[in-house]
């Protein structure tokens, strides 16, 4: 989303006003949002970052309206036109990540699905919207596979470890989720879109990264419920055993 913004240059404001692209997200929070702009006001020749003799790069202040923290976001001025066109440029000095604790929760069963989805995250706060959805996809991958060869030792199946892993991704999803529609329809879908992805031609919906993400975010706290109903089961049944 673009905004027509007013430009201070050296205290004073400009003839010409600037187009600039809004942050998408908080980088504390990384909450997806469209951030307030706190005083409207693109300053010239004032970022830390860069060099602060040119007149090539300015700076604006947001204020996030999930957790009303204060960031800047910097700006390289690409034209003297009126209004002056603007590209977004990645922040230098990013927090911390707060990353979501469903991973913490999944990570004895699918500990590269972690360490790929935690990837993916940065490469969305960075701006890396081409890889993002790819490495989704990828991570989809290790989480349905990992969890199936997961279950064998606690299902009546007659899948095994080498067809799992062998399996397109499609066909795992389907033998691992056949009696859970609502894991599967979040998980392929996001297999659908991150496919998508991958191919010259995506006719995904424009925020279908962020539809990914709240797909398999809501697929991996059915999974992990799951997992803690497991663990209920064996509590009980050890239980049992006990009294007999």
């Amino acid at each position: 989303m673009q905004e027509l913004v007013t430009v201070i240059q050296d205290g004073d404001i400009c003839y010409n006003k600037a187009l600039i692209k809004l942050p998408e997200f908080c980088p504390y929070c990384l909450c997806i949002q469209k951030p307030n702009m706190v005083l409207k006001n693109l300053i010239m020749d004032s970022t830390s970052g860069f060099d602060r003799e040119s007149k090539d790069y300015c700076v604006m202040l947001f204020q996030c309206i999930e957790c009303d923290r204060y960031f800047t976001q910097d700006y390289r001025i690409l034209s003297h036109s009126n209004p002056l066109e603007t590209l977004s440029l990645p922040t230098l000095h990013r927090p911390s990540i707060n990353y979501p604790d469903f991973l913490k929760k999944i990570s004895t069963v699918s500990p590269k699905f972690v360490e790929i989805y935690k990837q993916c995250i940065q490469a969305q706060n960075n701006e890396l919207v081409e890889l993002t959805g790819i490495g989704l996809r990828r991570a989809i991958e290790f989480l349905v596979k990992d969890y199936g060869i997961f279950m064998l030792n606690h299902s009546d199946t007659d899948l095994t470890k080498e067809k799992i892993s062998k399996d397109s991704l499609y066909n795992a999803i389907q033998d691992v989720f056949k009696d859970d529609t609502f894991i599967f329809d979040l998980i392929d879908e996001s297999r659908w879109i991150g496919n998508n992805k991958t191919h010259y031609t995506d006719t995904s919906e424009d925020d279908s990264i962020n539809e990914m993400f709240n797909f398999i975010e809501a697929a991996a706290n059915l999974i992990v419920a799951k997992l803690a109903s497991l663990k209920a089961r064996n509590h009980r049944n050890r239980r049992s055993k006990k009294k007999d």
